[in-house]
């Protein structure tokens, strides 16, 4: 069961949740994966779901999406706009969004039914949370899945998950942009993506809603990411991102939050037992090549 931020929360039927909407942005390049996703979307354990596909540059995954729409119970729709880039895809989304509550889905990334419901009931739990995450599985942007998965295969890892403060968020981007669900009255009060940002801008847009509140946190996985399947292709990744990190950074520097006590300790621990971690490793890296010389040596 999830643990709920704010301890035991009345467990009302799946019929008195909030309406959601998932954004899913394509660019019509992997149809594959794209329908995973959608299929992922349709399979919610949620009755009051909007799914919004918007596709930025051209019309190449309309067909699959109508065609989706026709087998689905639930409010498929497709958008498609001028090549514009994944912010201004992003806007396009939220503008056609009719849920209280709001999620984003990349084409080539996957959730299990039960997500939509538990971040829902999460945030029904913490009223004044701007936003809640969950965890999430990482595999490699090759895996192959036959069906859109119900729960964690046995060789998928769990994301490298790090407890939520707002100075946390400030060092970096805490969880992938499938791993959130955010009200639609925080997006309105926060604004939407900047559209000057290709990249991170799912960051930039966390760190605006949370000068709304904290984010509430759920104890349970249920979203799938691809990540980078080699160390070329991570480096790439990593290069790509940084003039987006300058800017973001360069955009808060003189930014003020409000940092509650509690948050302090949160990171507190976290980069105490990220500096364990570091040393941990350091020494039984360092214990093994002392091993490797005396064999070497004999």
């Amino acid at each position: 069961m999830p643990c709920f931020p704010n301890g035991p929360v009345e467990m009302v039927e799946p019929a008195a949740l909030p309406a959601c909407t998932l954004v899913i942005r394509t660019t019509g390049r992997r149809a594959q994966t794209l329908s995973q996703a959608i299929r992922s979307a349709l399979r919610q354990d949620i009755p009051r779901m909007q799914i919004v596909v918007v596709e930025d540059g051209g019309r190449a995954a309309e067909s699959l999406v109508k065609g989706l729409a026709g087998e689905a119970a639930q409010n498929l729709v497709y958008l498609s706009i001028p090549a514009a880039g994944r912010s201004q895809a992003a806007n396009a989304g939220l503008a056609a969004a009719t849920g209280d509550f709001i999620g984003f889905l990349d084409d080539d990334d996957m959730l299990l039914p039960s997500h939509c419901e538990v971040l829902a009931r999460a945030l029904m739990a913490a009223p004044d949370a701007p936003a809640a995450f969950a965890g999430w599985y990482e595999v490699g942007r090759d895996a192959d899945f036959p069906d859109v998965p119900s729960t964690g295969a046995q060789d998928w890892r769990l994301g490298s998950r790090r407890p939520f403060s707002r100075p946390g968020l400030l060092l970096a981007n805490l969880f992938p942009i499938q791993a959130v669900l955010f009200r639609r009255a925080a997006w309105l009060q926060a604004g939407g993506f900047s559209p000057d940002l290709e990249a991170l801008e799912d960051w930039d847009f966390w760190l605006r809603l949370s000068q709304i509140g904290l984010f509430a946190s759920v104890d349970a996985t249920t979203s799938v990411c691809r990540v980078a399947k080699d160390a070329e292709e991570a480096v790439r990744r990593t290069t790509d991102h940084a003039s987006a990190r300058q800017a973001i950074l360069a955009r808060y520097a003189d930014a003020e939050f409000t940092i509650q006590g509690s948050e302090v300790q949160v990171l507190h621990a976290d980069l105490a037992n990220r500096l364990e971690e570091f040393f941990t490793a350091g020494a039984l890296v360092g214990a093994l090549w002392r091993v490797v010389l005396r064999n070497f040596r004999r």
